[in-house]
């Protein structure tokens, strides 16, 4: 392409950058991008928060390029807290120089993308590097892609010393962008500083927020796509990751009234029921006065979803008793003429081992005498009369045990899991629940055991970690030992129930005795 950049014209598009990206790169911006793309090249430090399907790799590319382009021997560089994410810019590129003339004409060569690198050089002088981020050389200029995930303290001694040479014409400059996170996270505090410098007149700072009704104005949304994203994200998710809102979960991560619209008018179970399969989610507590031990019972019902039928609590109870009562319900729930256990899912750390070296030991049921088999884990051959029904649980694991809450969330709010209604919307004392016929002392005993489980779902709420994800911690330094039987025990029925509404090669553990 034979176009000629005279110095009037450089003077030109560095104040208007959107006519330059439309003359130069052959790209004709939407509203909110030359929004961005101005307050980018006009202020030194700059947080985009957009929506998932804005588009804002595209136009971090196309600052960067603009950038390169305008100003001689600029070095430019492209980062992100992983190298798949600094590459979606840097991919960006290599569209954009397939899609305009004038890019390709003051290249030096194609922009190329390895395995670890991403490398562009112009005759100007200006270089772009892709890359892991890490230490290395100095830059004028800096994308940061899917920002909400840096290690800000790591970024603070990191980037600003390779950003401090100053370019002999521009401003140095960093980009972050991101979707929004969880409010008080370090990516929120740090857009909160933008703002507090913003209202103090620091022209360096910039914000530009645009979230998916903007987006859906532009070429880059999809509303059938959004409304799906709808549909199967949490809500919080789908704040987040589209309306841009930096969520506050200081009200409990499970709402009362989510609770309430979940349940159904069913009663809950001492007993499996034939043809139908169980999933018991178990975590335990040992010391009196300390942590509960909790056990929660699921049902699969085909075409409707997973019920909660029963919540067992228990406090001080020695591990014995507590594989006992295990075995019980195990028993209970699929014993011969009653359902099919499929799993147990427990911790698989500490008390959690004492309680799985405990079943592997038979035993014999005192309310009946019958000899209960042993249980181990679903993979484990060493005893073979042994019942293969435990999953373990590695609580250390701080991404599996948030996807398992999430997904727990996530059937709650598609309906897939339901709680029973509360029967028994008044107070029953002990002496009057002690008067009552065996049939109803133990249903209100049921409901009660419930509506305690319900109660502590609503009283857990979630911090940041700093650490790019959440803790789960009961407020009032209550108990949070129902919620986690709750939680693990649902996320494991919920995708069993999933395989089995699928139609999938799905075969029985279940158990009999």
């Amino acid at each position: 392409m034979n176009y000629s950049l005279t110095p009037e014209k450089i003077a030109y598009f560095r104040k208007n950058p959107s006519k330059a990206c439309e003359i130069l790169l052959n790209i004709k911006l939407t509203w909110f991008q030359r929004i961005m793309v101005r307050t980018a090249f006009l202020k030194c430090f700059v947080i985009w928060i957009c929506s998932r399907g804005l588009g804002k790799s595209w136009t971090a590319a196309i600052w960067i390029l603009l950038h390169c382009i305008l100003y001689s021997e600029v070095n430019a560089a492209i980062y992100a807290v992983d190298f798949p994410h600094a590459k979606a810019i840097f991919k960006k590129i290599i569209m954009i120089y397939k899609k305009s003339p004038y890019l390709r004409s003051v290249a030096v060569k194609p922009p190329k993308l390895s395995k670890e690198l991403g490398e562009f050089t112009l005759k100007n002088g200006s270089y772009i590097i892709c890359q892991p981020f890490r230490l290395g050389e100095r830059h004028h200029i800096i994308a940061f892609d899917e920002a909400k995930l840096i290690d800000f303290s790591e970024f603070n001694t990191v980037v600003y010393p390779m950003i401090s040479d100053p370019h002999p014409v521009m401003e140095n400059k960093i980009l972050l962008c991101s979707s929004a996170s969880y409010a008080g996270d370090p990516f929120h505090v740090r857009c909160l500083d933008f703002e507090k410098y913003i209202k103090e007149g620091n022209s360096h700072y910039g914000i530009c927020s645009f979230n998916v009704y903007d987006a859906l104005t532009g070429p880059y949304m999809n509303k059938t796509m959004v409304d799906e994203a709808k549909r199967q994200l949490l809500d919080e998710e789908f704040q987040t990751e589209f309306e841009n809102i930096f969520v506050n979960l200081a009200d409990g991560w499970i709402r009362g009234p989510l609770i309430r619209s979940s349940e159904l008018p069913y009663r809950p179970e001492y007993f499996g029921e034939p043809g139908f399969s169980y999933l018991i989610g178990a975590d335990f507590g040992r010391v009196k006065g300390g942590d509960n031990t909790s056990l929660t019972v699921f049902k699969i019902i085909p075409d409707e979803g997973v019920r909660v039928v029963r919540n067992v609590a228990l406090n001080g109870v020695s591990t014995p008793k507590q594989s006992l009562i295990l075995r019980q319900l195990i028993k209970d729930y699929g014993g011969k003429d009653r359902g099919m256990v499929e799993k147990i899912i427990m911790d698989h750390e500490k008390l959690g081992y004492a309680v799985a070296d405990s079943l592997l030991l038979p035993d014999i049921d005192p309310r009946d005498g019958e000899k209960l088999l042993p249980i181990t884990y679903e993979n484990d051959y060493d005893i073979p009369e042994a019942l293969r029904i435990i999953n373990g649980v590695n609580f250390a694991d701080r991404t599996k045990i948030f996807i398992m809450a999430s997904n727990t969330k996530k059937g709650l709010e598609s309906g897939i899991l339901h709680f029973p209604e509360d029967a028994f919307k008044f107070f029953v004392s002990d002496e009057e629940k002690q008067a009552l016929d065996k049939i109803d002392k133990e249903l209100v005993e049921l409901y009660q055991e419930i509506t305690e489980l319900k109660r502590e779902i609503c009283n857990i709420e979630v911090q940041s970690n700093g650490k790019g994800s959440i803790d789960f911690i009961a407020k009032g330094r209550k108990h949070d030992d129902r919620f986690t039987s709750f939680y693990i025990g649902a996320a494991e029925s919920i995708e069993f129930y999933n395989k089995l509404c699928n139609k999938d090669n799905v075969g029985s553990l279940g158990v009999f005795y």
